[in-house]
Parts: structure tokens; C-alpha cells; sequence
């Protein structure tokens, strides 16, 4: 399943969406890649992992490869362990799910990788002689290994060969059936689990309650957060906010609390940056690696590596599960008014620019007839200029980039209840990654991120060839098309914001003021990008987005916020967290083809 996860992820997402995955899951059987030789399950899927510009020196498995390597490396000289010893320890680090391949792949393979690491060669040329990597130009570690002089033709080297040995029964064929479902959640973008079709799920992963409100009531379609029409009487929790019942009087709870004062749900369509991309360092980083590490891993793949219940969007998990400070314009809004609990809806997409968003925007859930309206945040903030090809032909076209935003908008108002409000957040300023990371050290240790995006860009696959690079002429020509391309939101505002169920305000992505306020504070401007990968904000900045975007609101455009419901006081009183966010809990045991899961008493 995990491999397989792997596979649609890397081919609809981000860079180190699929790097991580392969690292994790698939580089243990690091020197089975001769796929033309291995007609198997696992050939099948190194085929689908692949990603535009993978041709070129070998692309993400190379990448993965040499990380690989280089983390093994330093964790034999940090646990003065052996490299085969190293290989049997991360095994039993990884989750259960993943550590029975793992130690298959460590006592079938491991003899020959393990050659290959005592004979002291740079992980580059470790990856060469493995056959992931193909372009000798292309080193990411040139200069950080011990001056132990090897011979690249020596005999030992030169004899190694590939096994090609076929993989363990069990992992052969048969996954169409699953491919189809997991389409459901990586191409659709909808929770897998959803008994009654209303795409809101009580489970946390895969698009579930990390991503939508908790469905209170899975065997109903017309029960789910957001809900304005009651068809099932007041003791029925028909929006799952957690409010039902009626008082002395026999008057419902939600009438008497909820009815008088307008209500607004909370939404973002949007990209990586928005869903919340995140890569812990101690997942990579070598002295950071260890048990505990990768105890959220697992619940982290199932959620594309995304953590939106942690956003500036929709966060509302405990700064300890996101570690690190959460703010929201969820949060705030279910502060505003108590009945607005559990309804938001985060449709953030790794990889989404205007064009897949046409398509995209179709995922989300709301009855303009029967539901309440939403506070929309339309915030792809920056894959519009960002690309991995080695041009700026590729950065979306003004006209073109009207038309995919236009064609958003005109669904969106066939959909969204009369009354809501839509948000747009301009794309950012991405000189801001090079200009503050340069000359810091990667956690991945021994290379600057300066030297991490040329090894990207010589592997063409980096995320956004014009402002991770190190050529000033590129990053400003990056910068140039993105200010071209929000003022075309600021025409679109000009000239069309005449929808019919919702109206329109632009933001400028707050970035300039976020850094004002944090350098005025004495902090590290390092901490607003996101370590491992470099490109992504952090979580102090998805924390202090959501304040800087949401005190703008307040002060240019209260009515998109709705009125203060003077009841909190009562509601908090007479239903206490109001269910909080409580999710089914589940795990997956492999019995044949079929999935068990566990649920709480709930």
C-alpha cells in the first residue's frame, strides 16, 4: 500500500513528496532498480514514479538515492555502528507497515549496498555506480566526504552486479482494484472514507477529518457541518457542531443559540502552501533520526505529506501536535461564532496552479440552497510562476491565468449559498527563499541550500527553477511575472466582481509584513521557510498569515466575517467542546485483500 501511495504522490505533488516516499519506502531495495529486469509489483511502481524531468541524470530516485546514502553514512559515524547494523536500526525505527519490506529488502540487497559504502565513495558516485544517478555533472555532496582515495575501476567495484531476484509473493500484481480507490483521494480529492457520499469522513487521513469537518453521522447525506436545514428534528446534530437538544421551553437549542446570527464556514482553495506542506527535519536530518521520529509518519503519508489542521486556513490541532504556534481563519471564526464548529474545508493540492484548480474547485462540498455560506480563500500563491523547467515559458500566461481564475469563479457561484465571500491571496515574492536561505546549512548537513537548489535545477527537478537558483537574473524575472499576474486579480476585481452569490477582496500575500513584524520581534528570518525543503512557509508563518490577512478583514471588510454570537458564553456552557474533533480511530492489518478497521466506542 505504502509504495503504492508513494507512486500517485510523486506524480501528482511536489518534489519531496515523492523523494521522501522513495527514501522511506522504496530506496531499501536501493540496487533492485534495473526495472527492464525485474518484471514485478515493485518495478511496476518505480515505473509510475516518475516526474517530468526524471530523464535528465536520473531525477528524483537519483536525489533519493544519495540522500539515502549520505544519511546512512552519518548515521554509522554518529552510533559508531556498522553500515549493516545502521540498515538493520532504521528498520525497526520506521512504522510496522513499513518495516517488513524493509528488512526484506536489507537482508536481500544489503550485501552489495553495503560494499559500496565501506568502499568510501561519495553518495554521488555510490548513486552513479547503482545506476539511479546518470549525469556526473550533477554532485550534491562533491566535497563533504573523508579524502580516503578509491579507485573507481578497482575489480571489487567493477564486479558487483544487480540482483535481479524477484520480489517475495504477495507483492505481485493485483492492485488495480486499489489504484482506483486511492484515484478517489489523489485525483479527485475526496475522503476515501464517506459511507454516505456527502464527502465529508470520520477518519482523519486520506482527504478525511484532517482536511473537512467530522461527519457527526456517516449514514446520512443530508447531516454534515455547514448544514442550515434541519430535516431530522432538534435532537438530531444535523451540522455537527455539537449543538442539539431543546431547552425548559421546548424550543430547539440550535433556534434559540444559533438561528438569529448569521453563520459563515470557512474554505481555501489553494496549493502546497495552503494544504500546509511539511517535512519534518528529524526525518531527514542524521542526528536528529531516532524511534520517536517517525511515530507521525505514517498518518503524514495518508495526508500527502500535507498537515492542514495545522494551516493558516483551517488549522485546529494543539501547538504540540503541530509543533509550533496555530492560528486560523477557522479558528477565528468558530471564535466569532460557536455554531460555525467543525465546518471548513481545506481543497489545498500540492502542485495546483489556476489551470488544475478549473478542475480542482469541483471537490468541494456545499448546497447553495441548504447550506451556510462560506468565507472562501482563493490562495495559490505561487506554482502560477514555479516550475522545474529551465525557462520562464512555463509561467502561466496573463490571459491565461484570467480565464483559469474566471472559470473558478463562475463555478463557484453556481455552488456557493448566497452571502459568502471570496478571499483571493496574491502570489508571493519568491526571492524572499534565496535572499534568507543562501548561506544556510541544510539539515541534511554538509551543503548549503544555495548548493541544494543547483543540484535540483542540474537534476531538473526543483520545484521552482526561478527562485530556487542561485542566477539573480532568473529570481527577478520570477518575481517580474508573478506582480504581473496579481495585477491581473486586481483587473478581475475591477472589472468582475459582480458575482451573484459572492463578492470578491485581494490580499497581497502578507510575506512583507510578516517579516517586518517578526525581524522587529529579534527573531531568525530563517524561521518563516520551511527547513527541509526550502521553499515552503513554516508553521510560525501559516500562524502569523492567518492574523495579518484576518486583522486586514476586520478592519476593510467586517461583513465577510459575520456578526459576534452573543450566546458563546451559553453554548460553551451547555456543550462544553462541543464533540471537539474527536476522530474514528483506525488502523490497517493486512489480511489477504481486505482492511480491518478499529474504531473507538464513538
Amino acid at each position: 500500500l505504502l509504495p503504492l501511495l508513494c507512486a500517485f504522490m510523486s506524480g501528482r505533488t511536489l518534489f519531496w513528496t515523492g523523494l521522501l516516499c522513495i527514501v522511506i519506502v522504496i530506496t531499501p531495495v536501493v540496487v533492485a532498480q534495473q526495472e527492464a529486469a525485474v518484471p514485478t509489483g515493485l518495478a511496476l511502481i518505480a515505473n509510475l514514479l516518475r516526474i517530468e524531468g526524471e530523464e535528465d541524470g536520473g531525477g528524483t530516485k537519483c536525489a533519493a538515492c544519495t540522500i539515502l546514502v549520505h544519511l546512512v553514512e552519518q548515521l554509522a559515524v554518529i552510533h559508531t555502528e556498522s553500515i549493516e547494523n545502521v540498515l538493520k536500526e532504521v528498520c525497526d525505527w520506521l512504522p510496522g507497515a513499513v518495516q517488513e519490506p524493509c528488512e526484506w529488502a536489507v537482508e536481500t540487497y544489503g550485501p552489495t549496498l553495503i560494499t559500496l559504502l565501506e568502499a568510501k565513495l561519495p553518495p554521488d558516485e555510490t548513486c552513479r555506480k547503482l545506476k539511479f544517478c546518470k549525469n556526473p555533472q550533477c554532485n550534491l555532496f562533491p566535497h563533504t566526504q573523508l579524502q580516503q582515495q578509491w579507485n573507481p575501476a578497482s575489480t571489487e567495484l567493477q564486479s558487483i552486479q544487480v540482483d535481479t531476484e524477484a520480489l517475495p509473493d504477495g507483492m505481485l500484481g493485483g492492485w488495480d482494484w486499489l489504484k482506483k480507490v486511492l484515484a478517489k483521494v489523489f485525483s479527485d480529492h475526496l475522503p476515501l472514507l464517506d459511507l454516505d457520499g456527502d464527502r465529508h469522513s470520520t477518519i482523519r487521513g486520506l482527504r478525511g477529518t484532517s482536511w473537512r469537518g467530522k461527519d457527526c453521522d456517516d449514514t446520512k447525506s443530508d447531516v454534515y457541518p455547514g448544514r442550515r436545514v434541519n430535516s431530522h428534528g432538534a435532537n438530531h446534530d444535523h451540522d455537527c457542531n455539537g449543538i442539539k437538544g431543546t431547552d425548559d421551553n421546548g424550543q430547539s437549542y440550535e433556534d434559540t443559540l444559533c438561528s438569529a446570527v448569521e453563520r459563515r464556514g470557512v474554505m481555501v482553495l489553494g496549493d502546497s502552501a495552503a494544504a500546509h506542506f511539511r517535512v519534518p527535519p528529524r526525518w531527514l536530518s542524521a542526528p536528529l533520526m531516532r524511534p520517536s521520529a517517525y511515530k507521525t509518519l505514517l498518518p503524514a503519508l495518508l495526508n500527502e505529506l500535507d498537515w492542514p489542521e495545522c494551516s493558516s486556513n483551517t488549522g485546529f490541532e494543539s501547538s504540540e501536535h503541530c509543533e509550533g504556534p496555530v492560528d486560523s481563519f477557522y479558528l477565528r471564526m468558530r471564535a466569532r461564532n460557536l455554531c460555525n464548529h467543525r465546518d471548513y474545508q481545506n481543497i489545498g493540492v500540492n502542485g495546483a496552479r489556476t489551470s488544475s484548480m478549473r478542475t480542482i474547485v469541483k471537490s468541494l462540498q456545499r448546497d447553495p440552497n441548504n447550506d451556510h455560506p462560506l468565507l472562501v480563500n482563493y490562495a495559490l500563491i505561487g506554482n502560477d510562476v514555479c516550475s522545474g523547467h529551465h525557462d520562464a515559458d512555463h509561467v502561466t500566461k496573463p490571459e491565461d491565468f484570467r480565464a483559469n481564475v474566471l472559470d473558478a469563479f463562475q463555478y463557484l457561484d453556481t455552488v456557493l449559498p448566497h452571502g459568502s465571500h471570496v478571499v483571493i491571496t496574491g502570489i508571493v515574492d519568491g526571492r524572499l527563499l534565496y535572499s534568507t536561505l543562501h548561506n544556510h546549512t541544510h539539515p541534511l548537513g554538509g551543503i548549503t541550500y544555495a548548493e541544494l537548489y543547483d543540484y535540483l535545477n542540474c537534476l531538473h527537478i526543483s520545484p521552482c527553477f526561478l527562485w530556487m537558483n542561485t542566477n539573480e537574473t532568473w529570481r527577478d524575472l520570477g518575481s517580474q511575472r508573478a506582480a504581473e499576474l496579481n495585477n491581473v486579480y486586481r483587473e478581475i476585481i475591477a472589472q468582475h466582481n459582480t458575482f451573484h452569490n459572492f463578492d470578491l477582496a485581494f490580499y497581497d500575500a502578507p510575506m512583507k509584513a510578516i517579516i517586518d513584524m517578526w525581524i522587529k520581534e529579534g527573531h531568525n528570518l530563517a524561521d518563516l521557510i520551511e527547513p527541509t525543503d526550502g521553499f515552503h512557509p513554516s508553521q510560525i508563518t501559516n500562524a502569523l498569515m492567518a492574523k495579518v490577512i484576518w486583522e486586514s478583514l476586520e478592519k476593510e471588510h467586517p461583513e465577510f466575517l459575520g456578526p459576534v454570537n452573543p450566546h458563546n458564553d451559553e453554548i460553551a456552557r451547555l456543550f462544553g467542546d462541543q464533540g471537539g474533533y474527536q476522530q474514528l480511530r483506525w488502523r490497517m492489518k493486512e489480511r489477504g485483500t481486505c482492511f480491518l478497521f478499529n474504531t473507538s466506542k464513538e
